[in-house]
């Protein structure tokens, strides 16, 4: 990050604007841990994980998490780096969860998609879309834990906004029997990185591209059924960000080398 943006974060950290939604997250993880039962935080390593993880630690809020481990292509060494900084830096407990991902679901179909199409290939895609919702559950049965705190961000995506403006920023699962509280959610990227920069937090050098704004960059692959995001570059952007991934991933998938 260069001196000129880090200068744009800092004078935003300042705004009363900013640190009335530091606050107000503040508040909802006060309110949240109130709750009947344990929490986990949902931790990706990404820029909107990292923020939350500091914000839980000011809250007093130490606790186990989950890592959504899919393969190494979907899961770079760096992001899994950011997983042990954050554990020895807030004592946290955040273990690594396998998880069924595309890569997988290229390998069990025999080559690369992205939209499926064949009943091989919608089975495959089905399986990766509830593969975190399912490991998810296991984890959270098994060490008696109801409640999830996730760093999901309304700007994001429409499908967010719509989920998370319907059920507010707190809201109770019955299928698990507890709550998930997204305290980011009226965040945007700019607060985000003004929380980080403010903040000295480490974070992944994906974000640190030209190719894409950093407020928009995504710092986990996620192809099947995202050719939007695909369309806006996100191949080009891994091939910079791993390119000894890339070109092992096109060894496997030579299909890959048309989406860059």
């Amino acid at each position: 990050m260069n001196d000129d943006e880090k200068e744009k974060y800092l004078l935003m950290a300042r705004l009363p604007t900013f640190r009335r939604k530091v606050e107000n997250s503040m508040r909802l993880i006060s309110e949240a841990l109130e709750k009947e039962g344990e929490w986990v935080l949902s931790f990706s390593g990404g820029k909107d994980s990292t923020v939350l993880a500091d914000l839980l630690s000011r809250c007093g809020w130490k606790g186990s998490g989950i890592y959504f481990w899919y393969s190494e292509f979907e899961n770079p060494e760096e992001n899994t780096n950011q997983v042990a900084w954050a554990n020895q830096n807030y004592s946290y407990c955040i273990k690594k969860i396998k998880c069924y991902g595309s890569y997988d679901a290229w390998e069990e179909t025999g080559h690369f998609f992205v939209c499926p199409q064949t009943k091989e290939e919608k089975c495959a895609a089905r399986k990766c879309s509830s593969g975190f919702k399912n490991a998810s559950k296991g984890f959270m049965k098994s060490n008696g834990c109801k409640n999830i705190f996730m760093g999901l961000c309304k700007e994001e995506s429409r499908a967010r906004q719509i989920n998370l403006n319907m059920r507010g920023n707190t809201y109770f699962v019955a299928s698990r029997g507890g709550y998930t509280c997204c305290p980011l959610s009226n965040w945007s990227g700019a607060d985000i990185w003004a929380y980080i920069v403010s903040h000295d937090l480490p974070y992944l050098s994906i974000y640190d591209l030209a190719f894409w704004p950093r407020e928009r960059i995504r710092n986990e692959l996620t192809v099947l059924y995202c050719s939007d995001l695909i369309l806006r570059g996100e191949f080009t952007q891994y091939r910079m960000a791993y390119p000894d991934l890339f070109a092992k991933l096109q060894k496997k998938f030579p299909e890959v080398k048309g989406y860059v």
